[in-house]
């Protein structure tokens, strides 16, 4: 018995560790953790490096298994060089509204990185995915035009629960 886990442990160490804990597998969305992600996953082509200066992307929703007809708070962390940050989820759409998802402009402060939203919303069962992009935008004064660069993006699953009257 000792001697396959051990022969087990060496071939494979990752399966061996999550199956003796108990712990979700890998293929879970939730159990995946933002750095076990690809780079191309997390930050697209041409968005700039990620890693230490600044230079990472995070989106939390909480609560993390939120209600039907309740608020959720979104933290967003995006890259000093960006400005502003788009969150869309399907989840978020004001109730009686049927499209694919609502998207959510969300103020970068310079220097921080994040800011935070509230929102209300009455979405069906079950888990669901919320995205991130994180954008530059600069100005041109002349012409009055608009220039929209991509500097990051990434990913989040919500678990939407039932709304129960018995809690107020």
């Amino acid at each position: 018995m000792v001697a396959g886990v051990l022969t087990a442990l060496l071939a494979n160490p990752s399966a061996v560790a999550v199956a003796s804990a108990g712990l979700p597998l890998p293929d879970d969305p939730i159990s995946q953790d933002d750095t076990e992600r690809s780079e191309n996953e997390t930050n697209p082509q041409g968005a700039g490096p990620s890693g230490p200066g600044g230079y990472w992307t995070g989106l939390k929703v909480r609560p993390r298994r939120p209600r039907q007809d309740s608020n959720v708070r979104v933290l967003v962390h995006c890259p000093h060089t960006s400005t502003d940050a788009i969150v869309t989820a399907k989840p978020f759409n004001p109730p009686g509204s049927f499209r694919h998802s609502t998207p959510l402009g969300v103020g970068i402060r310079k220097g921080r990185g994040f800011d935070t939203k509230y929102v209300a919303y009455d979405a069906l069962l079950g888990w669901r995915l919320v995205r991130l992009k994180c954008l530059r935008i600069t100005m041109l004064e002349h012409p009055r035009r608009r220039i929209v660069r991509l500097v990051s993006r990434d990913r989040t699953y919500v678990l939407i629960r039932p709304f129960r009257k018995e809690r107020f």
